[in-house]
């Protein structure tokens, strides 16, 4: 049940990659606009410098541990089929095929990273 979970995870990252990298090479980049969105949210609440600080080093820490589950659920492996999702995303819009088998390659390299290393 564990590997199953984190077979899903890890596709579901591919998966996402892809989608931000989609959105990047069309000119536009979602998580700029919930992070702005987010800013201006708490600007309005809160226009303390040190709570803007403190929401930032909220976000960098929760970046650092999904790297690392990432890299605890697929290992090296599962990172580059992150990484070859995100660049999937961005080859689309040029040639479909190539960011298609770009995908596909990356959805097998999350698969096999997951079912190969050992989910601690």
């Amino acid at each position: 049940m564990k590997r199953r979970i984190a077979r899903f995870l890890e596709e579901f990252i591919v998966i996402f990659g892809y989608g931000t990298g989609l959105f990047m090479a069309v000119g536009f980049n979602p998580q700029e606009g919930v992070l702005q969105g987010a800013e201006v949210f708490i600007e309005t609440i809160l226009p303390d410098p040190l709570v803007r600080f403190g929401v930032a080093l909220v976000l960098l820490i929760l970046l650092v541990i999904s790297v690392r589950k990432a890299f605890a659920t697929g290992g090296p492996a599962g990172i580059f089929a992150i990484v070859m999702g995100l660049l999937a995303g961005l080859s689309t819009t040029i040639t479909p095929l190539v960011g298609l088998g770009m995908l596909a390659l990356a959805l097998i390299t999350g698969y096999v990273a997951v079912w190969g290393w050992r989910i601690r």
